[in-house]
């Protein structure tokens, strides 16, 4: 794990702790636009709602946290000036903080559960899954574009950049479009009829979805696999030990320990990554 790796995990806890005696509540994008709506409104039950949650938030007693699934649904809206509105109105009730992503917080509780399995020590989840909306959005951006522009000086500025600032910037360069992704029910609904004979109780189903999961995300599994074996070691396997390691048996691991309920693993399982 690189210097730049450790400020941002850092910066992680810091946050984490900063709202450890907050209430968390959460909005879903409904609830986000109807408070938008209804901001400016006077004598309407959200406005009741949208005044309770500014003194609450004022008041250091809770934060409104949002999600990078929140940010994309909040893109979808065409008039500009909604967005805004919307973009301003999350700044302030969340103060810019954010949930990490799915794949991160996917890797932080997987990575628990074996260290937990394991007795090693585990992570404070409460204080690493929280980061900056800006971060959140706009990290893998610049790493995928230009590595070297992650510094710590760099991070700190992302830190503070709000929800309204990036809607700016993203329409001063003209790259601002209408977020249009939307899930296929139709292709979803022929999917479940047609499997839907495959299994009879929910054990079965249980262990259909656990293999579909483990298999679409096998390669993200195995780097969590890396770390694990980074917190106990110091170092990362060499690429000579990862050569005898089978990129399946991580997802064969997990899958019958399940299927035959045998989660009370000990260290020695593991050591097959290495063998």
């Amino acid at each position: 794990m690189n210097q730049f790796n450790k400020y941002l995990q850092q910066k992680q806890v810091e946050i984490g702790k900063s709202i450890s005696n907050h209430k968390i509540i959460y909005l879903d994008t409904n609830y986000w636009i109807k408070l938008r709506d209804q901001a400016k409104k006077e004598n309407s039950k959200d406005r009741v709602l949208f005044d309770k949650l500014t003194e609450l938030v004022e008041s250091n007693r809770c934060i409104i946290p949002v999600s990078e699934i929140t940010f994309y649904e909040i893109l979808k809206q065409s008039d500009i000036n909604s967005l805004k509105d919307s973009a301003s109105l999350i700044d302030n009730l969340s103060k810019g903080i954010s949930i990490v992503s799915e794949s991160e917080r996917r890797h932080l509780e997987f990575v628990n559960f074996v260290r937990g399995k394991t007795g090693g020590t585990t992570l404070n989840l409460q204080e690493t899954i929280w980061t900056k909306l800006s971060i959140n959005i706009l990290y893998k951006v610049f790493l995928k574009h230009d590595p070297n522009m992650l510094t710590k000086d760099f991070i700190d500025f992302l830190s503070i950049l709000s929800f309204d600032k990036i809607i700016d910037k993203l329409q001063a360069t003209g790259i601002l479009t209408q977020f249009k992704f939307k899930d296929d029910v139709v292709a979803l609904n022929i999917a479940k009829e047609k499997y839907k004979t495959e299994n009879k109780t929910f054990n079965e189903m249980y262990l259909s979805e656990l293999g579909g999961y483990l298999e679409v995300f096998e390669t993200d599994l195995n780097d969590s696999m890396e770390y694990v074996f980074f917190l106990d070691y110091d170092r990362f396997p060499t690429d000579k030990e990862k050569e005898n390691i089978n990129p399946r048996h991580c997802r064969n691991m997990i899958y019958n320990l399940s299927k035959y309920n045998k989660l009370k693993i000990n260290y020695h399982h593991l050591e097959f990554f290495l063998s």
